[in-house]
């Protein structure tokens, strides 16, 4: 009841937040090629990307260097499972455009991730319907992790000082939204630290390192 009540409050601020600065999101969005290249993909208004498998694993980068740090980690899912049980979004229009390059031959679909809107969520939700999520890095959104069902796991996982403050601040919230994560692989002792402290499950946490890879050569 309290998680429902908390998500209704975020979602309300959203509405506002949207209202409030409609005025100076649409000249940024009419001005910048790359936002409107993306709004109507992350809207949902534009989306035909269903798997063609069902119950496909889900991985999600940010932007460009989280799409680079999740080159094994797809390679290894379309070397156990095949491609066509592993669908891949990004956030960003130069992360999306870098998936595109690099996992054209190992990913059945790429699209863009949804923004945090509920209508938004869920049409993603019924087009993909997860066997399992993995993030890489951090993008973290509560009606994403809310409405999904599937596990999710945050490998790579990391959380600056700033990040970490920002949360801390709003814990009565912020632990119910770290507490969705099914697996947390972070980077360092102290980023383990900090995802515990902001509600994910000791036992869910393991250290893995900062896993760099090398930028794989693009045609």
């Amino acid at each position: 009841m309290r998680n429902n009540a908390m998500i209704l409050l975020y979602n309300i601020l959203i509405f506002i937040a949207l209202i409030v600065g409609f005025p100076f999101i649409l000249p940024i969005i009419v001005f910048s090629e790359k936002r409107r290249k993306t709004v109507l993909h992350r809207l949902t208004l534009i989306f035909d990307h269903s798997p063609s498998a069902l119950n496909p694993i889900w991985i999600h980068a940010l932007s460009v260097g989280e799409v680079l740090s999740a080159v094994p980690l797809v390679h290894a899912m379309n070397a156990r499972v095949g491609k066509k049980r592993v669908v891949f979004s990004a956030s960003t229009y130069t992360g999306f455009t870098m998936a595109g390059k690099l996992f054209r031959d190992h990913a059945d679909t790429i699209f863009y991730f949804p923004y945090d809107i509920p209508f938004c969520v869920r049409r993603v939700m019924n087009y993909i319907k997860p066997l399992m999520m993995i993030m890489v890095e951090t993008d973290i959104w509560p009606n994403f992790l809310f409405a999904m069902k599937a596990p999710v796991m945050l490998v790579n996982a990391r959380l600056s000082d700033r990040s970490y403050s920002g949360y801390r601040r709003f814990l009565f919230f912020t632990k119910q939204i770290f507490a969705k994560f099914s697996k947390v692989c972070a980077q360092t002792e102290e980023d383990a630290r900090r995802f515990a402290d902001l509600g994910v499950s000791a036992e869910n946490i393991l250290v893995s390192g900062n896993v760099k890879f090398d930028q794989p050569e693009i045609s």
